[in-house]
């Protein structure tokens, strides 16, 4: 009778699920690696083998060896705001090392640079857009990268991307939460005449100065940590008589 070896009938899901995967960089501050940006791929760097044919005029037999090896360009869709974009323009054409990160904590290392490229928009939809990463050197297999990475302090509650003061002076408070709940946030505003900003009590206290705009930007920080920055767009309004 005809049978199945049951020893190789196993459901494997553990490759299955890509949460805690991501592309990480080496923070020159403590030689640790931290998540780079959020993407919705990995992208990962592919190696092509070139060959070579070799023909030897006593034979009709054309035999093939390895020649040399070409590492392609990765790339992969990525969410553009404020945030992300800040990110890309600080690092974008710089040599990075770079970490791609499984779930189950393996990985590999090699260094690159990171351009990135923002694609058509609809109304009413998150704008997208395609990083492209460079290799400079061939990937190495790390079988355990724990130790290697550090995780990120970040905001576990929503933060509003855009904020209206209803008048010139009016205020605006938005309570947030961290991950870890312990993390310090520090505001700061690339325009101090327009609008301030203060951290207190677990919540930013916005406030208008004068008719224009401006952006709030939160940092999280925690020793150990990777810090976070997420920013808020603030539009103050002329002044009503």
């Amino acid at each position: 009778m005809l049978g199945i070896n049951q020893e190789f009938i196993f459901n494997e899901n553990r490759a299955r699920v890509g949460r805690g995967s991501g592309l990480y960089s080496k923070d020159a501050t403590d030689g640790k690696y931290a998540l780079l940006l959020p993407l919705i791929e990995v992208p990962f760097i592919k190696e092509t083998l070139n060959t070579v044919e070799i023909k030897v005029a006593s034979s009709d037999t054309i035999s093939k060896i390895e020649g040399s090896r070409t590492l392609e360009e990765a790339e992969a869709p990525v969410y553009l705001h404020r945030d992300v974009l800040r990110v890309l323009e600080s690092v974008s054409g710089k040599t990075l090392h770079l970490l791609s990160k499984s779930s189950d904590e393996t990985g590999f290392t090699f260094d690159g640079s990171v351009s990135y490229t923002p694609d058509s928009a609809k109304m009413d939809e998150a704008w997208q857009g395609t990083i492209k990463i460079t290799p400079l050197t061939k990937p190495q297999y790390v079988d355990d990268v724990y130790g290697l990475c550090k995780p990120t302090a970040k905001f576990a509650s929503g933060i509003p991307a855009n904020v209206q003061l209803e008048t010139t002076t009016g205020v605006e408070t938005i309570a947030f939460t961290c991950d870890p709940s312990d993390a310090t946030v520090t505001a700061s505003t690339n325009a101090s005449g327009v609008v301030t900003a203060t951290v207190e009590n677990g919540a930013v206290k916005i406030t208008g100065v004068s008719a224009g705009s401006g952006v709030v930007a939160l940092k999280a920080t925690k020793e150990g940590y990777a810090s976070w920055e997420t920013t808020i767009h603030v539009v103050v309004p002329q002044a009503t008589e």
